[in-house]
């Protein structure tokens, strides 16, 4: 049983968070869990412990299946890692083709990625890391698992003492055998859709008049102008918002 550590940086070295912000977080990652473990046909139960160390920390336990017992202690847990804190454009497996395939084309092909995985698994368990990246970059293009992500940090965002969130797969022993994959608040809002419906245009070299800036953390947005007809918009750029 591999076990993943899900850590909460806090300010002021605070152990706690509001109540609200954390339940429903929580209830978003367990969707995305339970949406990844169906897209990758799995049954895994899991349990969640809470500890209390440098923030807020909780172990998500993945319970083995005798029939699953090899893919969580290889390749799940860096999965649900790479879903977690990944954005498409980290990853080097992200081209044109892969972006016109299906729904259901992109599900076969990682059904057939994850049957290579398990039939290359030797004694030291490993692993194909570009097969993994392959998965995770499947994972990151299907919308629902998009949309559970993006509500899942919009909550992160409404707790002010929240600065990074990260994440540790661990042994048995708790111990890490992964190395921390870490996002700052700062990058919150690259994980947040614009439209849930998932229609995005993108317009190169706009130019917007800006008539109210946001000087506050948060899912707060900008008021401008775009061709003289006034929009509200969430600013990313945040070396211009810093200045």
């Amino acid at each position: 049983m591999n076990n993943l550590e899900l850590h909460y940086y806090l300010q002021n070295e605070s152990h706690s968070m509001n109540a609200f912000v954390k339940n429903r977080s929580e209830a978003e990652l367990l969707r995305i869990f339970n949406e990844v473990f169906n897209i990758l046909d799995l049954e895994i139960d899991i349990e969640l412990e809470a500890i209390q160390q440098g923030g807020l920390k909780e172990i998500a336990k993945f319970l083995n299946k005798k029939k699953n017992q090899k893919r969580i202690q290889t390749y799940i847990v860096p999965i649900i890692i790479g879903v977690l804190v990944g954005v498409l454009t980290n990853y080097a497996t992200k081209d044109s083709e892969l972006d016109e395939l299906t729904k259901t084309e992109k599900r076969l092909n990682i059904k057939k990625l994850q049957g290579e995985l398990e039939n290359n698994i030797d004694g030291n368990s490993n692993i194909d890391q570009q097969k993994i990246d392959k998965i995770i970059y499947y994972l990151l293009t299907d919308h629902k698992l998009q949309v559970h992500k993006s509500r899942f940090y919009q909550e992160l965002i409404k707790e002010s003492k929240i600065y990074q969130f990260s994440t540790l797969e661990l042994n048995n022993n708790f111990e890490p055998i992964s190395k921390e994959a870490v996002i700052q608040r700062e990058s919150f809002f690259n994980q947040v859709l614009e439209d849930e419906n998932g229609k995005t245009t993108t317009i190169e070299d706009a130019n917007v008049e800006i008539v109210s800036p946001v000087l506050k953390q948060g899912i707060i947005k900008w008021k401008g102008l775009y061709k003289n007809q006034p929009i509200n918009f969430l600013l990313k750029d945040f070396d211009f918002q810093k200045l």
